[in-house]
């Protein structure tokens, strides 16, 4: 029953604590545009905070085609990396050495990315860091298809719950129908409020 923006808020603190990780992020793709823009980040301050807040990743960009709109995780650490000029690209947009990020799925389609991230020389993830990752993400998706949901319901719904009257989105759409029947066939409109 919480908002989505709470919801999203806790999973990203949450996650953050895994691994020791000094910073934590979500990524959400933005379904008009096709890019990737920064929705959450928890645990960066001041300089680095604003950098992250304000990082897009578009469809043009090796990070979006090579990492993030991958069906896979990305780990990127002492023993794991990209290519060359990817794992260089990725570090300048992220500031972070070492990436754990994991894609979020809605529809079979990567909706966002879940990532933590620190900056200490030497690191590497475990397998329990990538399981409780996963966990998150899950929940992630699961809040964000619930409220997906949730509005879909508000607009199919044509009476208040509390008065049994027909709510307004209903009483308006009708009386535009009303008004187009009554233009159409050049007699009064008949639709009473």
């Amino acid at each position: 029953g919480a908002r989505l923006e709470d919801t999203l808020k806790a999973a990203v603190e949450k996650s953050r604590f895994l691994a020791n990780s000094d910073t934590a992020f979500l990524l959400i793709r933005d379904e008009e545009k096709d890019i990737f823009f920064m929705k959450i980040v928890d645990g960066a301050r001041g300089e680095q905070r604003e950098h992250l807040m304000s990082v897009v990743v578009e469809p043009k960009e090796d990070i979006f085609n090579k990492a993030l709109n991958l069906n896979k995780l990305l780990v990127l650490d002492k023993n794991n990396f990209l290519a060359e000029n990817l794992t260089v690209d990725f570090l300048d947009k992220f500031q972070l050495k070492n990436c754990l990020s994991m894609p979020i799925f809605l529809k079979g389609r990567v909706k966002a990315v879940l990532g933590i991230g620190n900056i200490r020389e030497g690191f590497q993830y475990s397998k329990d860091d990538i399981e409780l990752l996963d966990i998150f993400s899950k929940q992630i998706a699961i809040a964000i298809e619930n409220d997906i949901m949730s509005s879909r319901i508000d607009k199919l719904e044509i009476k208040d719950a509390l008065t049994g009257l027909f709510n307004q989105s209903f009483i308006s759409g009708r009386l535009k129908e009303e008004i187009k029947r009554a233009i159409a066939y050049q007699r009064p409109c008949a639709f009473i409020i």
